[in-house]
């Protein structure tokens, strides 16, 4: 699991080895701002990664953000976003919803550990206020070196409206990551929608979320959108872009399996089956559709049936209907 899910889980806010952990009540979450993204072309190489905000009750939010092919997918809580580079250590964090400034985020959680020694040390704190952020506007910054367990980080952060960045990168590297860090924070967008992607390769998908759906698990050409309290294995909605085995094939490894009852294949493109889960065989109902190079599979309770099948026959029918200009510049799958 991902550091910001484990750490969410955990009771943490975006705190990986680089740092402390912290709590998550840093003062009330503000509403993210409406900011029109960089008109600058993004840049050759480069692909679009969306931040939905997960708020329960808050207005629709999402943040893109462009960043180097290096990059895997980008994985959403309701504490914020995330996504880790490739080739060294390298993670990009996005709180889309922060009412704690730099300075007193910086005062109260990483003063007190300058110079302590072990392995929460860090060193090399260097604070600014009133400076540009995100492009243009006026922000903070903050940045330090945190001895982590013994793997040196350089942490990088930006602030401005409630809205904080967060860039680590292991120590010594951060020269060859300061462009492109200036270059993603400059193309900042948010926009009244609240969406997220899966994408394989060349073929990237794209969907608006309920609010029922709590995190956003990704990873290339599949995506988990868990709903409410339940997991991967227990209730979501699982997105698979240009699946490996064909629907037929699925057929066949599900009727060999003695976990699976009651599998029925409904249509040409589409299976319905029960899952014994676990030591205690507890039935789950699990509803795969089929769609061009898309796979979409509902997993859920007996009495969650209905209504989780209203959000994912709601989440079939947008996304059919989405753009074909995805965040990434290519083809959206249709129908």
């Amino acid at each position: 699991m991902r550091k910001l899910l484990g750490a969410a889980l955990a009771g943490l806010l975006l705190m990986p080895a680089a740092g402390a952990a912290e709590s998550v009540s840093q003062s009330a979450p503000v509403v993210p701002p409406l900011w029109a993204a960089s008109a600058s072309p993004v840049p050759a190489g480069w692909v679009v990664h969306l931040c939905p905000w997960l708020s329960r009750r808050g207005p629709d939010r999402t943040l893109r953000i462009a960043l180097p092919a290096r990059f895997g997918p980008m994985s959403a809580t309701r504490e914020g976003c995330e996504a880790q580079g490739g080739g060294f250590d390298e993670w990009v964090y996005v709180e889309p919803a922060v009412g704690m400034s730099l300075r007193t985020y910086e005062e109260t959680y990483i003063d007190p550990r300058v110079d302590e020694g072990g392995d929460d040390s860090i060193s090399d704190v260097v604070y600014a206020a009133d400076v540009p952020a995100y492009g243009a506007r006026v922000g903070e910054t903050l940045s330090y070196e945190a001895y982590a367990d013994g793997s040196p980080t350089d942490v990088h952060y930006v602030q401005a409206e409630g809205v904080r960045l967060r860039w680590d990168v292991t120590d010594d590297h951060w020269g060859e990551v300061e462009d492109v860090y200036a270059t993603a924070t400059a193309g900042v967008g948010i926009d009244a929608t609240r969406e997220s992607s899966c994408a394989r390769s060349d073929l990237t998908v794209r969907y608006p979320l309920d609010r029922e759906v709590r995190w956003v698990d990704s990873y290339p050409g599949t995506c988990y959108l868990i709903l409410g309290s339940g997991d991967f294995r227990t209730r979501a909605i699982k997105v698979a872009v240009r699946p490996v085995r064909g629907l037929t094939a699925a057929y066949r490894s599900l009727a060999a399996r003695d976990d699976v009852r009651r599998l029925r294949r409904t249509s040409a493109r589409q299976l319905d089956y029960d899952v014994l889960l676990g030591a205690t065989r507890k039935p789950r109902r699990v509803r795969v559709v089929q769609a061009g190079a898309v796979r979409l599979t509902l997993t859920t309770s007996r009495s969650r049936w209905r209504h989780d099948r209203r959000l994912y026959d709601e989440l079939r029918a947008a996304w059919a209907t989405s753009s074909s200009s995805p965040p990434s510049g290519r083809s959206t799958a249709q129908r």
